[in-house]
């Protein structure tokens, strides 16, 4: 199972289906887990049951607010007190000590402010606005303009910061949402003829993607930002080589910078670990070329006993095993100066 770093994006429906759907895919964009309604599937509890354990096994909580204050429950959880889903989620979040990024769309002052449901959207903004006492508060009018918001705030953690610190609080008692539980694992079956008597595992990041570490697209957004460039991944990898962007940060802030900055990124606030693919592929190969920074496969051989030896291209050996040898083309996060 995935390890990602989970956000739980809260909003009313009707008036903000294409901004959550917006916000969504940009977190995917991030290799975040988006976390709403839409993707929760029934598994016999109570809706409100549903929602709580959501919000419980998420990092973050991005609340999305536009004209409608949303439904308010007549009975069950939450009945008879007068507040909305979206409002009993807010505040279960804040219970729980769950950072909060609220986004409220800009709302036209007028007569229609003077409805009953927008001054209940009102004093719940007004709320949440001193919760978080206008840290992170933002306002938007398109969606083009919060996917940018969200997008910027979110990779501020992977970087050392307020937002990151906060989220690192919650760790305790989030459930583990590795592969490196109490499970058996077996090797890879490979079929007959399928491969030479002694095959070599030739592995990209892909492998990694699941543990929740970030992706080409966050790395250039990274080195973008400090750049100045103001546009997401996929746009400056499809004018720039990602080399390309990083001897320009190395050129602008020197080669201390450029580490720091590659090192925080593998630093994520939830943690990673060896996934299903990484703890089968020790068991089942003696020799792994990878051109990952992280130090996913090491772990797995000795999480399952597997004695090894790391050579990377500069030369740097670490480890005497010889059950297993893994070949880091491009060095590790261990070694950022290489």
């Amino acid at each position: 199972m995935s390890s990602r770093l989970r956000v739980f994006i809260s909003s009313t429906m009707n008036d903000l289906g294409d901004a959550r759907r917006a916000v969504s895919a940009r977190l995917s964009s991030l290799n975040l887990e988006p976390v709403n309604a839409e993707n929760m599937h029934p598994d016999g509890s109570a809706s409100w049951d549903v929602i709580r354990a959501e919000i419980e096994a998420s990092h973050l909580f991005v609340l999305l607010s536009g004209d409608s204050y949303g439904w308010i429950p007549p009975t069950g959880p939450g009945g008879g007190e007068g507040r909305s889903v979206t409002h009993m989620e807010a505040l279960y979040a804040k219970t729980i000590g769950l950072p909060i990024l609220p986004f409220f769309k800009k709302i036209p002052y007028g007569s229609s402010n003077t409805t009953v449901e927008a001054i209940a959207r009102d004093s719940f903004r007004r709320e949440v606005g001193d919760w978080e006492a206008g840290r992170f508060r933002q306002e938007f009018e398109w969606i083009d303009e919060l996917e940018r918001k969200v997008g910027d705030a979110l990779l501020d953690l992977f970087h050392r910061s307020v937002l990151k610190e906060m989220a690192e609080k919650r760790l305790t008692g989030i459930r583990t949402l590795t592969g490196a539980s109490g499970r058996k694992f077996d090797r890879m079956p490979i079929p007959t003829g399928f491969v030479g008597l002694d095959p070599v595992l030739l592995a990209g990041a892909g492998i990694s993607v699941s543990a929740g570490l970030p992706t080409a697209n966050v790395m250039i957004e990274l080195f973008g930002a400090r750049l100045s460039l103001g546009i997401d991944g996929d746009r400056i990898l499809a004018r720039h080589r990602f080399a390309d962007v990083a001897s320009a940060v190395e050129r602008r802030f020197g080669r201390a910078e450029l580490e720091r900055t590659v090192v925080q990124a593998f630093d994520m606030v939830q943690g990673v670990a060896p996934t299903l693919g990484h703890l089968a592929a020790v068991s089942s190969f003696r020799h792994i070329v990878t051109t990952n920074y992280d130090d996913l496969f090491e772990r797995a051989s000795v999480a399952r006993g597997v004695p090894y030896t790391v050579r990377s291209s500069n030369g740097e050996v670490r480890g005497d095993g010889e059950q297993l040898t893994i070949f880091q083309v491009d060095g590790s996060v261990g070694s950022p100066s290489h």
